[in-house]
Formats: C-alpha cells, sequence, structure tokens
C-alpha cells in the first residue's frame, strides 16, 4: 500500500516495513497529513512486472529454504507403485 511503501526501507534483497505505530489522532494524518505518503506511487500487480512461471521457478530454487526442504524431500526412500 502507499503507506507501507513510504515507510519501507530498502535491506538489498528485500524490504523491510515497520510496524504502524500510528495512535487514534486522525486530524494527524488527514488534515496535516505526511508529505511522503502524498507523493508516493501505489505498489500493486498492475504497476510493475510480472515474473513468467520460468522466472518465478528459478528465483524460488535460489532461494536456501526452498533448496533445503528439497533436499530432505529427495532423500526420503521412494514409494514402490
Amino acid at each position: 500500500a502507499r503507506e507501507e511503501s513510504a515507510r519501507a526501507e530498502d535491506l538489498g534483497d528485500h524490504y523491510r516495513i515497520p510496524a504502524d505505530t500510528r495512535d487514534l489522532n486522525y486530524s494527524r494524518y488527514f488534515t496535516e497529513g505526511d508529505a511522503r505518503i502524498a507523493v508516493a506511487k501505489e505498489y500493486t500487480s498492475h504497476n510493475t512486472r510480472r515474473l513468467d512461471r520460468s522466472e518465478l521457478r528459478e528465483l524460488l530454487l535460489g532461494l536456501e529454504y526452498v533448496k533445503e526442504e528439497l533436499q530432505t524431500v529427495n532423500s526420503l526412500p521412494r514409494e514402490r507403485v
């Protein structure tokens, strides 16, 4: 969302979005506003490049977690059909 992208911290290979710690004083957000949010663009599936199936597969197979899980699955004994 626009509010999240304005607060997001770029950590190189991923973004960190801090917790929303706003209070219930809505006038601060609707009357005064936040200039970062006013100029931020929405980040959605509709305004970014989508990965095709092979790109998504390559991305997922490059993740350490996925590699470890695949090693575990591949080391299980095979059932006979």
